[in-house]
């Protein structure tokens, strides 16, 4: 028995080694199929809360061959003399991340969610880096504000770097601001110190 005792640990071995693998395999495919998945779920939650927030998703094209096409939520509809309340999303996150204050704005309010460029549902501008002094250009905010026809000043709304953004456009674009308000925006001193005085 002591003689067979390194054959049989090789073959215990070998045994394990391929009941690990085929584990293995099988564990890799249910994470694709949860990956296949999670999209697909997480649309369909995305879809529930913005309808259960009274907001419809829409899309507004913004060049003529139709290749840039910014996604926004919209609640309510514009009335005259009322701003309408824009909301500006941070880095990495999209126009979704607002369903739970906008479900909580009364409805007579005209409210926009909208998915910046490189973010979200919104398609076809490039996707470069940029300071957010040169970014609040490229994100042609200010062609999707005139598409909307919002020419009244608006309540503007930004979270991190949502709020950088919201500021340096307030700065460059004062006639479509009303109001802004700036959540946890980042805070680069040697960079902004001027822009903050000029916001003050």
């Amino acid at each position: 028995m002591i003689g067979h005792g390194p054959n049989l640990l090789f073959l215990t071995s070998q045994l394990f080694s391929r009941c690990s693998t085929r584990e293995s395999k099988r564990q890799n495919r249910s994470i694709k199929d949860a990956e296949n998945m999670q999209p697909w779920l997480t649309q369909c939650y995305y879809q529930f809360n913005t309808y259960r927030a009274g907001l419809q998703k829409r899309s507004l094209s913004i060049d003529a061959n139709g290749t840039s096409m910014f996604s926004y939520c919209e609640k309510g509809t514009k009335m005259h003399g009322q701003p309408t309340v824009v909301f500006i999303h941070g880095l990495s996150s999209n126009k979704e991340t607002w369903l739970p204050i906008v479900k909580n704005i009364p409805n007579d309010y005209h409210c926009i969610t909208v998915d910046l460029p490189a973010h979200g549902e919104t398609v076809g501008m490039k996707e470069e880096f940029y300071t957010i002094d040169k970014f609040v250009e490229k994100l042609k905010l200010v062609i999707f504000f005139d598409k909307m026809n919002l020419i009244e000043p608006m309540f503007i709304i930004g979270a991190s770097m949502g709020g950088a953004v919201v500021s340096m456009f307030a700065i460059k674009y004062p006639n479509y601001v009303s109001l802004i308000c700036l959540l946890a925006p980042p805070a680069d001193e040697k960079y902004e110190t001027a822009r903050i005085k000029q916001l003050r």
